[in-house]
């Protein structure tokens, strides 16, 4: 790995924007990471995200990207749609690079175990991004599991209220993009924040 993490990212919507970038950005201005590309299939997007984020390679393919820079990046963020979280993690992934995929991971369990085995064959890191991984309820569950203060969970019933309607920014809501409604897809989020310790989501809200 090189002194700084060398970073790309695929898919320059709303949640590369708002989120994943300004966090990369602080590890650039504290001379830890570089951000070397980024990738959307939509033209104005990859160009806007490149100009407003000094990012200086911007392409609307992104395997071109991961081509070009294959087994020379640390670290590829995948934040597109849903539908392809499993694709294109699994082509950065071959590509040489350590991945952080948004959540939900995959579609499917199906989907999920496979991401995991070509990340282990490729001996690389997959990284779902929870963003209730590290709050205190979680980090108490994962606790009292790993010292034993419950037994092993066999079952789980969690609920999770979101207070701001259905997202309609970017592309989350388009069926044509994202191939479930998005009642699902936050329940599946929610589900696989509450587990993120198990990192695989479950098959009782997406089976195979």
């Amino acid at each position: 790995m090189s002194e700084k993490f060398r970073i790309a990212l695929i898919g320059t919507g709303m949640i590369c924007n708002c989120a994943h970038l300004p966090a990369i950005n602080n590890l650039r201005k504290k001379g830890l990471a570089e951000i070397v590309a980024c990738a959307d299939i939509r033209e104005e997007a990859a160009k806007e995200t490149a100009e407003r984020w000094n990012i200086p390679e911007w392409y609307t393919d992104p395997q071109e990207m991961l081509d070009k820079h294959k087994d020379k990046l640390d670290i590829v963020a995948v934040c597109t749609p849903n539908l392809a979280h499993k694709t294109w993690s699994i082509a950065a992934l071959k590509a040489g690079a350590n991945v952080m995929c948004e959540k939900p991971l995959a579609l499917t369990y199906r989907d999920a175990k496979e991401m995991f085995a070509v990340a282990d064959a490729c001996g690389k890191v997959l990284f779902p991004c929870q963003s209730r991984r590290w709050t205190n309820d979680m980090v108490f569950c994962k606790d009292a599991m790993e010292q034993a203060q419950i037994g092993k969970p066999y079952y789980a019933d969690i609920s999770f209220c979101r207070r701001y309607g259905i997202p309609s920014w970017g592309m989350f809501h388009e069926g044509t993009e994202r191939r479930r409604p998005p009642t699902a897809t936050l329940a599946f989020t929610s589900w696989t924040a509450c587990c993120g310790c198990a990192a695989i989501p479950v098959s009782c809200l997406c089976p195979a």
